[in-house]
């Protein structure tokens, strides 16, 4: 791969969101990995919410599943937001049943986990 042709976010700040520790962790590792400029990290969904209310991001991942608010409820809320509905997000989960997998399709991520 050419130098070039690399994902280069030099300029991005990225908020992360994951209400377990290590994930949390671990998605910081692979942002940094591409030269992310800023990573924010939330614990929670509302904490997330609550920041996006202050300041602006350029990318967000979320897990799909969490406790009291799910990813799929926070990208419908920032779908609705003239601020944030045109931020990228990448819903990601480790959710690996039937129901699980359908469910992005249905849902404002539009199958894109």
């Amino acid at each position: 791969m050419a130098k070039s042709d690399r994902v280069n976010l030099a300029h991005t700040t990225v908020l992360l969101i994951d209400d377990q520790p290590t994930s949390l962790d671990m998605l910081g590792s692979i942002v940094q990995g591409f030269g992310c400029k800023e990573q924010i990290k939330c614990a929670s969904a509302q904490a997330a919410v609550e920041l996006l209310a202050r300041r602006s991001v350029d990318l967000i991942l979320i897990d799909c599943i969490m406790p009291d608010m799910d990813g799929y409820e926070v990208k419908a809320r920032l779908d609705v937001d003239p601020l944030t509905r045109h931020v990228p997000v990448l819903a990601l989960t480790a959710a690996v049943s039937a129901p699980d997998r359908a469910r992005p399709t249905s849902s404002p991520c539009g199958g894109a986990t």
